[in-house]
């Protein structure tokens, strides 16, 4: 007697191109033959609900597993802004170094949500696209700026611009009507394409090298055979480790694509705009260490003493 195979759903609000979404790919099919086509997970990209949205769902358990963005999470838990906070992680490096000290601390709120962490994918470092030239403090004010998160509508608030934040599905209508003149993203695979479609302008700020959690309903984890949890956490293992190892050449191919594309590629916003950028940062980064006292700031002294040894 054939046993149907159990079914798991996954649900991302980011393409399928981008490396969260090839992550999901690859562990789904990591997965399908681990467990030998007894647990098998269907994929949805682009479902048009945020990080908090989906991760309500996870909790509840109407859906087994969510994409999880950390910066939006903050919302939720404010230490999951951690990976996120502007301009202290600028390169792939310092994001792992980070992973490696905020791990455990991400897995015990993770399960206080009523989730498991199953693995942390990487974003390439996040620059501001822009529709305009950005060549003055006056040019920057009047911008409409998509932000990601409370943290990053605080700092470019702060900064003088006009911060917007709604989940990335939701973007393109405020880009296409003209509502929207400057996005905060990463840009990775097909959202940088459809990016440039609208902004020829990229801003390289390296506001952060930020992170995505993919998290599994703990009822539906916990329900699994021993083997199956096994195959869930070898998969998991799997995935993590290929997407670590191919963000750097990830990123390079997004920058020929963005060249080849036409996008001028600045290396920085001038001085003035960075100046006014850094001060809201550092205010910003203060009220966060306050609103996750102590635990934050230990993590984050912990962070700044590794890569500064």
């Amino acid at each position: 007697m054939m046993i149907s195979p159990a079914r798991w759903v996954a649900a991302s609000d980011y393409p399928a191109t981008t490396i969260p979404g090839l992550g999901m790919t690859r562990f789904s099919e990591r997965l399908a033959e681990l467990s030998i086509g007894r647990l098998q997970v269907d994929l949805q990209f682009e479902v048009g609900r945020g990080t908090t949205e989906i991760l309500n769902d996870v909790s509840l358990g109407r859906t087994q597993i969510g994409d999880l963005y950390c910066a939006p999470l903050g919302s939720v838990e404010p230490i999951f802004s951690l990976a996120s906070l502007p301009f202290v992680t600028t390169s792939i490096f310092q994001a792992r170094s980070l992973l490696e000290i905020a791990r455990t601390t991400y897995e015990r709120r993770i399960s206080q949500l009523g989730g498991r962490l199953l693995y942390v994918s990487p974003w390439p470092s996040t620059g501001l696209w822009s529709a305009v030239d950005i060549h003055s403090l006056e040019k920057f004010s009047r911008l409409r700026v998509r932000t990601y998160d409370d943290m990053s509508a605080l700092v470019i608030t702060a900064a003088g611009a006009n911060a917007v934040s709604i989940p990335f599905g939701k973007i393109f209508e405020d880009l296409e009507a003209g509502r929207l003149h400057a996005v905060i993203s990463s840009g990775d695979g097909e959202a940088g394409r459809r990016l440039q479609k609208y902004l020829p302008y990229f801003y390289n700020i390296q506001y952060a090298t930020p992170n995505s959690f993919l998290v599994v309903n703990s009822a539906a984890y916990a329900s699994l055979s021993s083997d199956l949890k096994a195959a869930v956490n070898q998969a998991a293992l799997h995935t993590e480790l290929e997407l670590w190892g191919q963000i750097s050449s990830r990123s390079e191919r997004n920058r020929n694509e963005m060249i080849a594309s036409g996008v001028s590629i600045r290396s920085d916003l001038i001085p003035e705009i960075r100046g006014v950028l850094n001060a809201s940062a550092r205010d910003a980064i203060n009220g966060w260490k306050a609103a996750t006292y102590p635990l934050g700031g230990t993590l984050l002294q912990m962070y700044l003493d590794s890569v500064n040894s």
